[in-house]
C-alpha cells in the first residue's frame, strides 16, 4: 500500500508539473468563441435536459438582445438529444445556474467534444475552421505557433481525449469562512 500512496502522488506532482509545463509552452487562449465554433461546423448534438432547455430559453433573450434578433429567436421547444446552433450552444455553456462550476465547464467541455467529434469525422474542415475561429480567439501564441498548431490539427484528432478538473474530486472540500 505505501507503494501505491507514493505513486499516485508521485503521479500527481507529475501531472502538475506537465500541466504547468504545457501551459507554459502553450500560453493561453482566451475567449473561444463556442457561437462561432458551433455554427462553422453546423452545430452540435447534446442531450439537453428540462431545466438546461429553460436556461438556454433565458440566455438566447440576452443574446439576441445583444444581436439585434427578436425576442424568442432560437428558442427550444422541446429538451433531449437536439443540435444546437452556434446560439443555442454558447446559451448551453453560460449555464450557471444548474449545479456546480464544475458542471458547467463540464458543458465547455461537452460542446468542444462534440466540435471535435465534427471535425475528425471530416478533417478537411479544420482550415476552414481554423480561418473562421483564430481571427477570434485573443492569445499570447505568435501567429507562426498558432498556424503550426492548426497544420498538426488532423493528427491531434487522432488521439484519445483524457479529461480532467482541477481541484480533483476528493482533493477540496466546501467550507464557509466569515460568513462567505
Amino acid at each position: 500500500h505505501e507503494f501505491q500512496a507514493r505513486t499516485r502522488v508521485h503521479d500527481r506532482i507529475t501531472l502538475l508539473l506537465v500541466f504547468q509545463y504545457f501551459i507554459y509552452q502553450l500560453g493561453f487562449l482566451f475567449r473561444i468563441q463556442h457561437q462561432v465554433l458551433c455554427a462553422r461546423v453546423g452545430g452540435v448534438e447534446i442531450d439537453v435536459s428540462d431545466e438546461e432547455m429553460k436556461w438556454i430559453n433565458a440566455y438566447l433573450n440576452e443574446t439576441n438582445e445583444l444581436l439585434g434578433k427578436e425576442y424568442g429567436d432560437g428558442y427550444l421547444t422541446q429538451s433531449g438529444k437536439i443540435t444546437l446552433t452556434g446560439k443555442q450552444a454558447l446559451s448551453y455553456a453560460r449555464i450557471r445556474y444548474i449545479g456546480t462550476d464544475f458542471q458547467r465547464t463540464e458543458r465547455q467541455r461537452e460542446i468542444l467534444s462534440a466540435v471535435a467529434a465534427k471535425v475528425k469525422a471530416n478533417p478537411s474542415s479544420v482550415s476552414k475552421l481554423m480561418g473562421t475561429v483564430l481571427p477570434k480567439i485573443t492569445t499570447n501564441i505568435p501567429d507562426t505557433e498558432l498556424s503550426l498548431m492548426g497544420m498538426k490539427a488532423p493528427m491531434y484528432l487522432g488521439y484519445d481525449v483524457e479529461q480532467i478538473h482541477l481541484p480533483a474530486d476528493g482533493t477540496w472540500s466546501n467550507a464557509t469562512i466569515n460568513k462567505m
